[in-house]
């Protein structure tokens, strides 16, 4: 009587806990997730490269392409670097100062939204003209990285 008993704990255990719900859990995203979990300093410089690479990528190729057929792309090729600018210095910053010390990434998005928006008032000291567009792509670019911390935060701590 007590085998049965057991044999019908575990077909109900099966019922609560169906197959699929193991497959989920063994699934290569997860894997991805405790891997990114792991060593987030290496995943942090990587997505900075690329950054780099696109901003190598779009001064080389985009610009010069929009610039050559008077494009109307609203700025787009002048203001990229501001705008990619700080997920690239957030990335740096997580990536090469976290060995040293703890350091928040809204306030690495606050320090390289700070920079770039340093960078703009000494250009502006040097050739009188204050690049608005530039520093409004700096601010943007910090928005949209804070969204996408939020966005990853939640999810990943789910």
């Amino acid at each position: 009587m007590k085998q049965d008993s057991l044999m019908q704990f575990s077909e109900n255990e099966s019922c609560i806990n169906p197959p699929s719900h193991n497959i989920i859990n063994k699934s290569p995203m997860l894997h991805i997730v405790n891997k990114i979990k792991e060593k987030p300093k290496f995943l942090f410089i990587c997505v900075g490269l690329i950054l780099l690479l696109l901003c190598i990528f779009l001064n080389f190729i985009y610009r010069p392409y929009a610039y050559s057929r008077h494009l109307s792309d609203f700025h787009i090729s002048d203001s990229y670097t501001s705008f990619l600018g700080v997920p690239m210095g957030v990335c740096f910053i997580q990536g090469c100062l976290r060995a040293h010390k703890k350091q928040s990434i809204v306030g690495s998005i606050l320090e390289s939204m700070l920079i770039l928006i340093g960078f703009e008032f000494v250009d502006a000291f040097f050739t009188k003209n204050i690049d608005w567009i530039d520093i409004s792509a700096a601010c943007l670019g910090g928005f949209f990285t804070y969204i996408i911390y939020y966005y990853l935060k939640k999810t990943l701590s789910d």
